[in-house]
C-alpha cells in the first residue's frame, strides 16, 4: 500500500439558490453567486493490483470561507433582504480504481 497526502489552495465559484419551509410558515429564500478562497486536504493509500491498476481509499475535506449571498424573508422583518456570508465544507470519503497507461 502506497499513502499519500495532498493540500491544495484555489479560487471556487459557488452559486446559492435554496428554498426551504421552517416552522414559522414563511418562505425565506437563499441566493446569489460569490467567489471565494478554497482549499482541500486528502489523505488516504493506494494498492496495486498490477502494474496497470490500483485500487485507493481516501478521505477529502474542502472548506471554503466567507461566501456571501442574499437572504430573504425568514425572520422578524417577514420579507426583508439581508445580506450573510457563510463557511461551507464538504467531507468524503472516496474509493476509486486507477488505470495507468
Amino acid at each position: 500500500i502506497d499513502p499519500y497526502f495532498g493540500i491544495g489552495i484555489g479560487q471556487s465559484d459557488l452559486d446559492v439558490d435554496v428554498g426551504y419551509f421552517p416552522p414559522s410558515g414563511a418562505l425565506p429564500v437563499a441566493f446569489g453567486s460569490d467567489d471565494a478562497t478554497a482549499i482541500e486536504i486528502r489523505i488516504g493509500g493506494e494498492y496495486s493490483v498490477s502494474k496497470n491498476v490500483g485500487i485507493y481509499l481516501e478521505y477529502s475535506y474542502l472548506k471554503v470561507d466567507d461566501v456571501t449571498f442574499s437572504r430573504t424573508g425568514g425572520g422578524p422583518e417577514g420579507l426583508a433582504t439581508t445580506e450573510q456570508t457563510d463557511d461551507f465544507s464538504v467531507d468524503s470519503l472516496n474509493l476509486g480504481v486507477n488505470f495507468k497507461f
